[in-house]
């Protein structure tokens, strides 16, 4: 058994990039701003705006060959906070929280929030397109109380006796963890999904069964039809 930790790359268009960006902003309260913040640095003085500019790292955001970079932006608000998303100059995407009456530490934390449910959302979406394409099946899905992802996952080949219990954390971070495959062979399954995602890896561990004789896992397979 292998467990990796690490971070996905978001590579998309912009136009692929706006559809995640305006699912997630939604389920979190977001509308269109009605008012735009005053630009005069007096007046901002003078509301208490505070302003956080955040990398989404990782990310490798493609123009459309006829688009203006200058356009390339979405704004969002709800009640004293405005969020800006945008495809800076060197192709990455950036959020920009702006803020009336709170800290630079409270604007700071909701940027990252709303970072980590793109970065979610965003895996999400991809690893099943990806498994999908690859002939793996989601046998069960939950959510835990800190809104977490688990997909409990079967490779499609009945010979490969492959299990995966993945999770997609509140901060995009996703871990893997093989279930019955042994020896050097759970690494390799373990980092298809690394490749997925063009991920970068945080963390690897190898369990116990990781030392294994690779042969035994063929015929130890009495939990194989837990999930049905």
């Amino acid at each position: 058994m292998s467990v990796l930790v690490f971070t996905g790359l978001i590579v998309a268009s912009w136009a692929a990039a706006k559809d995640v960006i305006n699912d997630v902003v939604a389920a979190s309260g977001f509308g269109e701003p009605m008012t735009d913040l005053p630009q005069d640095e007096e007046q901002r003085e003078q509301l208490q705006v505070v302003r956080e500019v955040l990398l989404v790292e990782n990310s490798r955001i493609f123009a459309g060959q006829k688009q203006n970079a200058r356009v390339e932006k979405l704004a969002f608000a709800k009640n004293n906070v405005r969020l800006t998303f945008r495809r800076n100059e060197h192709g990455s995407l950036q959020l920009e929280v702006e803020a009336i009456g709170i800290t630079h530490a409270a604007a700071r934390k909701i940027g990252r929030e709303m970072i980590g449910r793109l970065a979610k959302k965003y895996a999400y979406d991809r690893l099943l397109a990806e498994m999908n394409v690859r002939g793996m099946h989601v046998m069960h899905e939950e959510i835990e109380d800190d809104q977490t992802i688990k997909l409990f996952v079967r490779n499609g080949n009945i010979m490969a006796k492959e299990e995966f219990e993945i999770e997609i954390r509140p901060d995009g971070k996703i871990s893997v963890r093989t279930v019955g495959i042994k020896g050097e062979a759970c690494v390799d399954a373990a980092k298809q999904f690394l490749e997925m995602l063009e991920g970068k890896l945080v963390s690897e561990e190898k369990t116990s069964e990781y030392y294994e004789n690779e042969s035994t896992s063929n015929t130890e397979v009495q939990n194989w039809n837990r999930w049905e």
